[in-house]
C-alpha cells in the first residue's frame, strides 16, 4: 500500500473519529439537558433555559477542541509541518489572547452566574448603576430592562456585586376556620402540609409548617399552615394553596373559612 493511500486513510479516520466525537458530545449533552426538563413539553422553565445556554457553550467549546485535533492530523499527514504554524500561532494567539482577556472574562463570569443560579430572567436587580428586571441572560451579557424602558446590557465580567430583590424571604400564612373536631382538623392540616411540601418543593424554602390549634371557640377551630417561599413565588403560592386546601376540606365534608395574611416584619411588594 502505497504511503499518499495510507494518508488518506488516517485523513479520513481522523475526519470519522472527529465527526463520531461530535456526535457523542451531542448525545452526552441531549441526556444532560433532558435532566433539567420539567413534565410540561408546552412551557420553557428557567432551569431549562439556563441548562440551554451551559449546554451550547459547552457544545461549541467542544467541538472547537475536536476540529483543532482533526486540523492539526490532517495537515500533518498532507506533509504540511506543523511546528512553524504552531509557534506563528503562538505569537498571534498572545496578541489576540491580550486583546481577548475581557472577552474570556465575560464568558467564565457568565459560565458562573448561570451554574450558580445568582440571578434569573424575570429577577429584579440592581448590578452596578444598572436597576431593573433582568430579560436575557447569556454566557457574554446580561440584559436588564430598567423602570423607564432602558435597557442595559452589562458584560458579565464587569459583575462584582450582584443586588436581587427577588430573592427576598416571604412568609404565607393560611389560616383556616373550620366546624371540626380539633384533633382531626389538625391531623388533616397535617397530612396536607406534608403533601403540599413535596409537591411545591420548588416554590417553597422549607416544609410547610401547621402552627397548632390557634383558637377553639363555639364549635369553630382555627389552625395555620405556614409556607416560607421567595416574595417573588408568593402570588403564584396563594393561587395554588388556596384551591388545594378548599379541596381537601370539601372531600372530608368539613366547612371552613381560608384566610391568608404575610406576618409582621415580613416585606409585602
Amino acid at each position: 500500500m502505497s504511503i499518499a493511500i495510507k494518508s488518506l486513510i488516517k485523513i479520513a479516520v481522523a475526519i470519522g473519529c472527529g465527526v463520531a466525537a461530535s456526535f457523542l458530545l451531542r448525545q452526552v449533552l441531549k441526556r444532560f439537558r433532558a435532566r433539567f426538563e420539567d413534565e410540561d413539553p408546552t412551557t420553557v422553565s428557567e432551569l431549562e433555559k439556563r441548562a440551554e445556554t451551559m449546554i451550547r457553550g459547552f457544545q461549541i467549546i467542544g467541538n472547537i477542541i475536536i476540529g483543532v485535533i482533526v486540523v492539526v492530523i490532517v495537515l500533518k499527514e498532507i506533509g504540511i509541518e506543523i511546528g512553524p504554524i504552531i509557534a506563528t500561532m503562538g505569537i498571534v494567539g498572545f496578541a489576540v489572547g491580550f486583546g481577548a482577556q475581557s472577552l474570556i472574562k465575560d464568558l467564565i463570569s457568565g459560565f458562573f452566574l448561570i451554574i450558580e443560579d445568582q440571578i434569573r430572567i424575570g429577577d429584579v436587580v440592581t448590578i452596578g448603576k444598572a436597576t431593573g428586571k433582568v430579560e436575557k441572560i447569556t454566557i457574554k451579557t446580561t440584559r436588564i430592562r430598567g423602570r423607564d424602558g432602558e435597557l442595559y446590557i452589562v458584560p458579565n465580567g464587569d459583575i462584582r456585586q450582584v443586588i436581587n430583590y427577588s430573592r427576598r424571604i416571604s412568609q404565607l400564612v393560611i389560616e383556616i376556620i373550620a366546624t371540626a373536631e380539633p384533633n382531626q382538623l389538625l391531623e388533616i392540616a397535617k397530612q396536607t402540609a406534608k403533601a403540599l411540601s413535596k409537591e411545591l418543593k420548588d416554590l417553597i424554602i422549607e416544609p410547610v409548617k401547621v402552627s397548632g390549634i390557634r383558637s377553639y371557640e363555639k364549635g369553630k377551630v382555627t389552625i395555620a399552615m405556614i409556607f416560607t417561599s421567595r416574595l417573588r413565588d408568593r402570588d403564584q403560592l396563594v393561587g395554588l394553596v388556596i384551591p388545594k386546601i378548599s379541596k381537601v376540606l370539601e372531600e372530608e365534608e368539613i366547612a371552613a373559612e381560608i384566610n391568608f395574611h404575610t406576618p409582621e416584619g415580613y416585606i409585602l411588594e
